[in-house]
């Protein structure tokens, strides 16, 4: 995720965000992103894993249900730049997971 070089940390951070949504619960997801204020690139780690836990077709959907209330949950009264994360990973819960990383990336300049 520190990595210097913009094209390893870019191929690196979706598959570290299906890592951690394949190991970590929608409670512990949410816990990430609103302890991460100081820290955007865990922050939207943590997203992209909670997005990917709500619509995963793998995942049960009591899970992805647990996900997207989490969200919801966070978007409505989360830290500042939690919310604001969390409130652009429900706009992308429809789409194909790499739209939201591709906004993602074009949002900080990438």
């Amino acid at each position: 995720m520190r990595d210097a070089s913009y094209d390893v940390r870019n191929a690196a951070l979706p598959g570290l965000a299906l890592a951690w949504a394949q190991r970590q619960d929608a409670r512990e997801l949410g816990h990430v992103l609103v302890s991460s204020d100081t820290d955007s690139v865990r922050r939207f780690v943590a997203l992209e894993a909670l997005v990917a836990r709500a619509q995963r077709p793998n995942i049960p959907a009591n899970q992805r249900a647990s996900a997207r209330a989490e969200l919801d949950k966070i978007a409505e009264s989360g830290p500042a730049l939690a919310r604001l994360a969390a409130r652009i990973g429900k706009s992308f819960i429809d789409a194909p997971p790499a739209e939201m990383h591709a906004f993602i990336e074009r949002l900080f300049g990438g």
